[in-house]
């Protein structure tokens, strides 16, 4: 059974200063402190002049497909897809 963390940890620098994914989908939704505050961060890739959202919400942009997502201990790592190019998060 493979397990789904309730939050993914984007910024982790000490307990006043964290910023988190409430989904596993890292674009889907606004990204918030543990105490559910929104942190307003968002990541953008330019692909041929076509804005889309990697990391954060915004209902102005356009999703990158995230492809994967793996957490451990120290990091979080994602890929997203889009129109012929892959990013490594």
């Amino acid at each position: 059974m493979k397990l789904r963390a309730p939050a993914v940890p984007i910024i982790a620098i000490d307990p006043f200063f964290t910023v988190w994914s409430p989904d596993t989908r890292l674009n889907v939704a606004p990204l918030a402190h543990w105490s559910y505050k929104t942190n307003t961060i968002i990541a953008l890739a330019n692909i041929d002049g076509v804005e889309y959202s990697i990391l954060g919400y915004s209902h102005e942009y356009y999703k990158m497909t995230q492809v994967s997502l793996d957490v451990s201990t120290f990091s979080t790592r994602a890929v997203f897809e889009e129109a012929g190019v892959r990013i490594h998060l």
